[in-house]
């Protein structure tokens, strides 16, 4: 007596009738409830049964890739799911904003710069007395805002 033993125990899917899922049974059944009511209308109208067929089943597929269908283990319709809570449900709140640490080390550069340019034209005029203690009180030290 030879047993099957699936290599992944996670992945074994119990089977309900014949070969097929649980799942896969009501996503056949689910199928068959749409193909019937597109079928015969259009196959009453146009006499075409190929044109009816392929309508039918165009309408049905995405319900039995539900049913069939697995991506790292999941099936379909969860993933689409998990997408739209991703983007619409839960969207991200906090954006990612780069900030250029070279812009800003070149801003304080150029700010330093003409501080200097700044200050050793002030140097050359002489201020007397008290007015240099309050002169130099007001002037703005490079780093500080």
């Amino acid at each position: 007596m030879i047993v099957p033993i699936p290599e992944d125990i996670y992945c074994y899917e119990h089977k309900v009738w014949g070969n097929f899922t649980k799942r896969q049974l009501i996503c056949g059944t689910a199928a068959l409830v749409v193909i019937f009511p597109i079928f015969i209308p259009v196959f009453l109208k146009t006499g075409n049964p190929r044109l009816a067929a392929l309508l039918a089943m165009f309408a049905a597929m995405p319900i039995l890739l539900c049913g069939i269908w697995k991506k790292d283990g999941q099936y379909i319709d969860k993933i689409i799911w998990y997408k739209f809570r991703e983007r619409f449900k839960f969207p991200l709140k906090r954006k990612f904003i780069m900030t250029n640490l070279y812009e800003i080390i070149q801003q304080n550069q150029k700010e330093y710069e003409q501080a200097n340019e700044e200050s050793k034209g002030k140097h050359t005029k002489k201020e007397k007395g008290c007015f240099k203690f309050f002169a130099a009180m007001g002037k703005k030290k490079h780093g500080t805002k």
